[in-house]
């Protein structure tokens, strides 16, 4: 009975070659064992199976880690040449973008800054050639940076103001009541579209004047300067609204064009909603007054306003 750490090598060893001695020679060579193991060998045949087996495996194990550190150094080297060739590819991508284009001196001379808007020159002393008292509110988004009556455009930080009947670029004085503060604005819209109010000021103008914090306050307006007569001439219109539903606005449009053939009936979408204007034959400001006293809506206000 061998050992059972003999017995298991001999097992594993049982068809490996078994070395054998010529009598006429003095070296070994090796010749194959068809015997059976059990019948054959003795012990220390079989230590010698199982020492060349254990030889043989650890040989086996050193090729597999060999071979393991081998696929892993492959794998750093495939590695490194891919970000090589990644960072090669980069910098040439880098070397064929077309530097920016440059500013010329002809460019930069084209390119004129916005003109200022005209200045409000007063005097020392100006005296009023007409005086209005009322309530004055302000106007900012969403009408800032969009075209105003005049056709500038609306700055909420200039010194401008928005009225109904005044001439277009009329110079203004407005007074609050309660503080006593004064600005000069110029009249570079129209409005306010709302019945009991006066005047819009701008942003700033409604700062300097403390109608910005309030949103109205009882003012004093003064004009200073006009380009056109304020009682007589001008160009006038009644503008109706603003209506929160398109289908009333045109349902309004068709009556009163039905009912003023001569006159110009629009409808268009303000900021506020949707509005109405009658334009009367040649914009006469008398036959405005009277489309103005006998329009009622249920709606929104009738104005009268004037176009220069």
């Amino acid at each position: 009975m061998l050992p059972t750490g003999v017995e298991h090598a001999f097992t594993r060893a049982s068809a490996e070659i078994v070395p054998r001695c010529h009598p006429e020679r003095t070296y070994c060579h090796a010749e194959p064992s068809n015997r059976h193991p059990e019948r054959s060998e003795g012990p220390a045949s079989l230590l010698a199976s199982a020492a060349l087996a254990d030889r043989q495996s650890t040989l086996t194990q050193r090729f597999r880690v060999g071979l393991e550190l081998f696929r892993a150094a492959l794998l750093i080297c495939s590695i490194g040449v891919v970000i090589v060739l990644s960072a090669c590819g980069h910098k040439k991508t880098a070397k064929n973008i077309p530097p920016p284009p440059t500013v010329t001196p002809s460019t930069a001379a084209s390119a004129k800054p916005p003109a200022p808007p005209p200045s409000i020159e007063t005097g020392k002393h100006p005296k009023p050639i007409y005086v209005e008292t009322g309530l004055a509110s302000w106007y900012g988004p969403p009408y800032h940076n969009r075209k105003g009556a005049n056709g500038e455009i609306y700055d909420q930080n200039a010194l401008t103001a928005a009225h109904r009947t005044l001439p277009m670029n009329s110079v203004v004085r407005v007074t609050n009541e309660s503080t006593r503060h004064s600005v000069v604005v110029r009249i570079t819209d129209r409005g306010p579209f709302i019945e009991d109010r006066m005047i819009d000021l701008s942003l700033a103008a409604a700062k300097a004047v403390d109608v910005w914090r309030p949103g109205t306050a009882m003012v004093k307006l003064e004009v200073i300067s006009a380009p056109a007569s304020i009682a007589e001439g001008g160009r006038w219109c009644v503008q109706i609204g603003a209506f929160q539903s398109r289908h009333d606005a045109l349902k309004l449009k068709e009556k009163l064009q039905d009912h003023y053939e001569n006159a110009k009936v629009i409808e268009f979408t303000g900021p506020t909603g949707e509005w109405v204007r009658i334009r009367p034959q040649d914009d006469d400001k008398r036959t405005a007054q009277e489309v103005a006293s006998k329009t009622h809506v249920k709606e929104g206000g009738v104005f009268l306003v004037r176009l220069d």
